[in-house]
């Protein structure tokens, strides 16, 4: 989400709407009212200009509206980073009638909501009034039917070796050799319908090894598990499968920039494919998708197929990410996590 560019007014909602009462082409009112208010549901509301007794340029709220009414606050926080800086990775989880709001992976607002339908219409809405700026969403991702996994901010992660964590951000190395990190979700779960988006950033240092997302057999492995450094990525000698993003060369594989999925035992970790079709990982930040799909551990890249592999894993996995650096290194970090299953 971005806001910014104009005079500063008035902001943006994530909406769902009663079906019964609203259609997909329902617009509620401008300015205050967010194109939202009028509209028969509940939003998540990204403010920029003070509204319903809410005295801040800068706040979030939940609230809700009924059709042709008036928008009713029912929680708000002005403890959000600055909206109107630079563009914002948000996270709404609906967990029974509790809505939840994370902003760069720091949760910001939960609160109940009883005018939860159990189906909605999903969408987005702003508006401006005497006051304006542009309002824009992109990398929308909506996954219904399946559990959220509390982000690393939130705690349930276990950090080992050289990881450390900051806010939503989980640094698996620094630039110094011989380091190997993990993190890890410390509670099993089933990976039939897995699906894991992050944000992966390596670079800052003389270019080794890479990082990994593991799956990992918890009959065997444990929350503080961590593997071989250098070429091991911290998962060889870990039990399970790994989507490995790699800048040296490794496990045969003659390139410095290669995407490969591995399986691991106590005794190491082998490929089972691998793609050099892929943009440079040490340049900036490159988002990725995995999911599970019919036994298929499928990854994308910048919005790009990848990799498509059947890989043996157990049905239920301690989901979690490793890295390494061996006689050269490198920073190593992974943001933005939003894992469901």
């Amino acid at each position: 989400m971005s806001i910014g560019g104009g005079t500063g007014a008035d902001g943006a909602a994530f909406v769902l709407l009663d079906p019964a009462k609203a259609a997909p082409t329902s617009v509620g009112t401008a300015g205050g009212g967010l194109g939202f208010a009028g509209l028969a549901g509940v939003a998540v509301s990204f403010q920029t200009y003070p509204q319903a007794g809410v005295n801040s340029h800068n706040f979030v709220a939940i609230e809700t509206s009924t059709a042709g009414g008036k928008a009713t606050f029912l929680a708000s926080t002005t403890k959000v980073p600055d909206l109107r800086a630079h563009s914002r990775d948000v996270v709404v989880s609906v967990n029974g009638s509790t809505l939840g709001v994370a902003i760069d992976g720091t949760n910001v607002l939960s609160t109940a909501v009883a005018a939860i339908k159990p189906t909605a219409l999903v969408g987005f809405s702003a508006g401006t009034g005497s006051v304006t700026d542009v309002h824009a969403i992109t990398d929308v991702q909506v996954v219904t039917g399946r559990t959220a996994m509390p982000g690393p901010a939130t705690g349930g992660w276990s950090i080992n070796g050289s990881t450390t964590r900051n806010g939503g951000t989980v640094q698996l190395t620094a630039a110094v050799n011989s380091q190997a990190g993990t993190a890890i979700y410390a509670t099993p779960v089933p990976i039939a319908n897995l699906r894991a988006n992050f944000t992966v950033q390596i670079g800052g240092g003389s270019g080794a090894d890479g990082l990994t997302l593991m799956l990992l057999d918890p009959a065997i492995a444990g929350p503080s598990s961590v593997g071989r450094s250098g070429g091991g990525l911290g998962f060889a000698g870990l039990t399970g499968a790994a989507v490995c993003f790699v800048t040296y060369p490794q496990g045969g594989i003659n390139s410095s920039n290669f995407a490969g999925i591995e399986t691991g035992t106590g005794a190491g970790a082998k490929f089972v494919s691998s793609s050099t079709a892929l943009p440079n990982l040490r340049s900036g930040t490159h988002e990725v998708t995995v999911t599970v799909a019919s036994g298929k551990l499928v990854v994308t890249i910048d919005g790009k197929a990848l990799l498509s592999t059947a890989v043996g894993v157990p049905t239920t996995a301690l989901v979690g990410f490793s890295a390494a650096t061996g006689g050269k290194n490198d920073v190593h970090a992974v943001s933005n996590l939003h894992i469901a299953y």
